[in-house]
């Protein structure tokens, strides 16, 4: 299963557009590294641009975190010991499908 998206809402902040989306994710597809995210699915169009994703709360029992230098959305397993990394979740990790998350996602384009 795909990651599916449901776009809450769509604003305007100063030059950036924001969009708050609801992502439902499928774990047969989670790879190291993080979901690719798809600026059009997210509302900012065919040729949209994602500057920023801000994941508003864990759920699940597992971290989200916005990797701006890959431009994907890892997750983590928070369930590691006491002063232990976060490590990153297994590749296409059963336990993720279903899961939603809502970002608050910063870009241009419009869409």
């Amino acid at each position: 299963m795909a990651i599916t998206y449901g776009v809450v809402s769509r604003q305007a902040f100063g030059d950036l557009f924001v969009r708050l989306v609801d992502l439902t994710f499928g774990g047969s597809d989670y790879v190291a590294g993080g979901y690719t995210l798809d600026p059009k699915s997210v509302g900012l169009g065919a040729n949209g641009t994602i500057i920023a994703v801000i994941p508003l709360g864990a759920g699940g029992g597992f971290l989200y975190e916005w990797n701006r230098a890959t431009g994907k959305l890892m997750v983590r397993d928070s369930s590691g010991s006491v002063g232990a990394v976060t490590p990153e979740v297994a590749n296409s990790l059963a336990a993720l499908n279903g899961k939603i998350v809502t970002c608050l996602v910063l870009g241009r384009g419009q869409g």
